[in-house]
């Protein structure tokens, strides 16, 4: 369902000027070098700016005064502070989103579309947090993401994110082992039910960022015994003349 948009009235207007004046960031730098919120651009910005636009997603309106709030001014000295409620994403907070993630095999995706008591929460949040994009949250929201994310029941989800550590893992094992996958998917009797060649080869393009633990733990099991039995059957140094 679509936002009902928001009005640009001369306040959000004048406190948007105020900001860039304060700042002196002006729309393109605000945004530059950040994973933004779907729809959301300099353009947009800049519109809101001279009053061109008369009307904005409340979303991304939200986001980016929250960010121009959370900048210090010209001068280093911030006089904006946050409003009740929101806190800033420090590099503490950061680590330890990225600790949950690691521990649990579940990504901020999984998390938020899988957690009933995230369901507010639109999933791309969280990775803003988490890439220092978005530089404020909301306590309560950034209190439960973490209570979501402390959950046994997660250790137990059927899917987890493919991470650079799993999928360094997977081509560590496929480059030792010098493994053929089309043949072995041709003659395997036994991977578990909708493991196929082009699940495998989405993982290694990265086009696939979540998969099935039972697939991925088969693959890694496969590769793990192939490389076991190939370095078993190696002679020492020693005893090759």
């Amino acid at each position: 369902m679509a936002e009902e948009r928001v009005p640009i009235d001369q306040k959000i207007q004048r406190e948007l000027q105020k900001h860039r004046k304060r700042t002196n960031i002006g729309a393109i730098s605000l945004l530059k070098g950040r994973e933004l919120p779907d729809g959301l651009s300099a353009g947009i910005v800049s519109s809101w700016l001279s009053g061109r636009a008369k009307s904005a997603s409340p979303s991304l309106l939200s986001y980016v005064l929250e960010l121009w709030r959370s900048l210090p001014d010209a001068s280093g000295k911030r006089t904006y502070p946050l409003r009740p409620g929101r806190i800033h994403i420090t590099p503490a907070m950061i680590r330890e989103m990225k600790q949950a993630w690691e521990r649990t095999g579940v990504g901020p995706y999984a998390l938020v579309t899988g957690s009933k008591m995230l369901r507010d929460l639109n999933p791309k949040i969280v990775s803003l947090w988490m890439c220092g994009s978005a530089t404020t949250a909301r306590k309560e929201q950034f209190d439960r993401v973490m209570e979501a994310w402390s959950i046994p029941m997660l250790e137990e989800r059927p899917t987890m994110d493919l991470t650079d550590k799993h999928l360094q893992t997977l081509l560590s094992l496929l480059e030792e082992t010098n493994f053929n996958l089309p043949l072995f998917f041709k003659r395997d009797q036994y991977a578990p039910d909708g493991l196929t060649l082009n699940v495998v080869r989405g993982w290694l393009r990265g086009t696939t960022k979540t998969v099935r633990k039972k697939h991925y733990n088969y693959m890694v099991k496969i590769l793990t015994q192939q490389r076991d039995t190939i370095r078993a059957n190696r002679l020492p140094l020693d005893q090759t003349d």
